[in-house]
């Protein structure tokens, strides 16, 4: 950054100071870090983008599980509600007799 800042003001024909040892330095490091955290933002939303995949499997899993025993207990409601009823009818029919 700075780099480039310097050599723009020496094309301009502004007298300038070249830059010290230090300041070549600190530019490298500031380059570094910023190139890193642009690589770090890149690799999370990769992995934000994997972790999102996970969950939406996950649900799906979970969700087919859910009607898989949803239906398995709709019908032990249904065949229970076949054995009251075959009950009722018996004792209705007990009842007659007696």
């Amino acid at each position: 950054m700075k780099a480039e800042t310097h050599s723009e003001e020496e094309a301009s024909g502004i007298a300038v100071e070249p830059l010290t040892e230090n300041e070549i330095l600190l530019e490298e490091i500031v380059e570094i870090m910023q190139s890193s955290s642009s690589e770090q933002t890149s690799n999370t939303k990769i992995s934000e983008s994997k972790e999102r995949e996970k969950a939406l499997k996950m649900r799906d899993k979970a969700m087919k599980t859910w009607g898989k025993t949803k239906k398995v207990a709709d019908q032990s409601d249904s065949d229970e509600s076949d054995e009251k009823m075959c009950d009722n009818t018996q004792k209705k029919k007990a009842e007659k007799r007696i």
